[in-house]
């Protein structure tokens, strides 16, 4: 019953955001040509005569960072590392001491990593502050994505924030991730924690694709759209991932 209604609320949605493609593509130009005014998007000698700008690699990859951290947050590693202390005397009695020690000993690694992002892209927040906030109510991490976006060109509304990082309740007060909503009947239909899904040359949700494509680390055709190599922005997310960018748009028309 619930499977049912839960569907049966998506293909509302999906309704009102076919009725509404017109909106959707007229905030899509609005942010592809402001984009160019963004810090993230600088002159490149290279194409200078072209007449436009292209992404700022080496600045899209300091927010990629902040994917991967994401990524550690909703992984087990984290969860291990917080019950060594409990568990700790239970691992050196282990057969598997070596393995565990091992484990805890690269999570502290990759700990120091995501402190050493947070401090370059200048967020207040700690390591644990996030981890809590996004199983929480996700505050630090809808202000810390919009002023992120707003650096791309991407103007997130409020309500926008709230069903690209909220939660939406449907039958007897369950709840899934407002992001499907509006990666209903894409490939991208998956919950909050799996947009963050990356590894090397492959990027599965929307904020690793994004990311992973303005930081140039995905192949020409590796999306959508085949571009022939004499284009030379193929690392432009407007370019390359209209539909992602689109799926925002949408987020924007939800009141």
């Amino acid at each position: 019953m619930e499977n049912i209604e839960l569907t049966n609320r998506l293909e509302k949605f999906d309704l009102f955001f076919n009725n509404n493609k017109v909106k959707v593509e007229e905030l899509f130009q609005s942010w592809y040509f402001n984009r160019e005014n963004c810090q993230t998007f600088i002159d490149n000698s290279k194409y200078k005569n072209l007449g436009f700008k292209t992404v700022d690699i080496y600045e899209a990859k300091k927010h990629l960072k902040l994917i991967e951290l994401y990524k550690f947050i909703v992984s087990n590693d984290y969860k291990f590392y917080l019950e060594w202390e409990y568990k700790k005397r239970d691992y050196f009695f282990s057969s598997h001491k070596e393995n565990f020690i091992e484990k805890y000993n690269r999570i502290l690694q990759t700990l120091e990593i995501c402190n050493q992002t947070l401090n370059s892209l200048n967020i207040d927040q700690n390591f644990d502050t996030l981890y809590n906030d996004f199983y929480g109510k996700r505050f630090f991490m809808k202000q810390i994505f919009k002023e992120i976006f707003l650096k791309y060109g991407i103007s997130l509304t409020e309500n926008a924030l709230k069903v690209i990082f909220g939660r939406f309740r449907y039958h007897n007060n369950k709840t899934i991730d407002a992001i499907q909503i509006i990666t209903y009947k894409t490939h991208f239909y998956k919950p909050l924690s799996k947009q963050f899904d990356i590894s090397i040359n492959y990027a599965g949700g929307i904020f690793s694709v994004f990311f992973m494509r303005a930081s140039g680390l995905l192949n020409e055709n590796n999306n959508y759209i085949n571009y022939s190599k004499e284009i030379p922005n193929f690392h432009d997310p407007f370019l390359q991932e209209k539909k992602i960018i689109k799926i925002f748009a949408k987020a924007c028309l939800l009141k």
